[in-house]
């Protein structure tokens, strides 16, 4: 194939092809527990809504209900891979070989946000959120109650109730619900069979007193169904 700027841009379109192909193939984990949000500058400055709106009989003037004090930024970075094409690899026509290289880097590109928003999870217990505390944390501040996001509790059918009831207690700094209602376990791959343990199992065992010591008994599984399971490979080193 002849060197020129008409060859080199069917080359490129048909790279391009092949990128877009992958990348609609792709899918990426990170949309079932994040919020794309769209941005055109180079950082954005989010508010915390820290009083929730309520509904109010309507009597007299409107009441208008204002931003909380909390706010924080984040900056947008700029992402990039590239390869280089051998000169004797477009005169030769041998570009095929480059197909699976060009599937990689789709893969890659649609795989990032995963590597982004997985890696926020375990830093949660050390990073700080909009409100100065650790992310997963027992001193976060809604109005005058303190509430916890946080349990160092291992993985198991008992804890699973446990953490799924304490979210489902939230409240606002109203004192009102937030009207949560967990339906996903994100786990890492050494936790899923653990994780359908709970959440797929029929029966589960189940240790209950006898006499003056326990005993296990196997009885209908009460979680297997409340949520689905989401294993994340990026957590497999947590």
């Amino acid at each position: 194939m002849i060197i020129n700027q008409a060859n080199l841009r069917s080359i490129y379109i048909g790279f391009k092809t092949i990128f877009n192909m992958a990348l609609q193939e792709a899918k990426p984990l990170y949309t079932r527990v994040a919020t794309e949000v769209p941005s055109s500058a180079k950082s954005e400055e989010y508010k915390w809504l820290g009083k929730i709106p309520r509904m109010r009989e309507w009597i007299g003037d409107r009441v208008i209900q204002n931003l909380g004090a909390h706010d924080y930024t984040i900056k947008n970075k700029s992402w990039e891979v590239t390869i280089g094409v051998d000169r004797e690899d477009i005169e030769d026509d041998t570009l095929g070989v480059y197909t699976p290289l060009i599937q990689s880097m789709s893969e890659s590109a649609a795989a990032h946000p995963d590597e982004i928003v997985f890696s926020l999870l375990p830093e949660g217990f050390t990073s700080k959120c909009y409100d100065k505390q650790n992310f997963f944390s027992s001193s976060h501040k809604s109005g005058k109650t303190v509430q916890s996001n946080l349990t160092d509790a291992p993985l198991s059918h008992t804890s699973f109730g446990a953490a799924r009831a304490a979210m489902m207690a939230l409240t606002d700094e109203h004192g009102k619900p937030l009207n949560i209602v967990p339906n996903l376990l994100v786990v890492p791959p050494q936790l899923e069979e653990k994780a359908k343990e709970i959440l797929v199992a029929e029966l589960v065992t189940k240790t209950v007193p006898d006499g003056d010591g326990t005993k296990e008994v196997v009885v209908s599984n009460t979680h297997k169904g409340d949520a689905e399971i989401l294993v994340v490979p990026w957590l497999a080193a947590h």
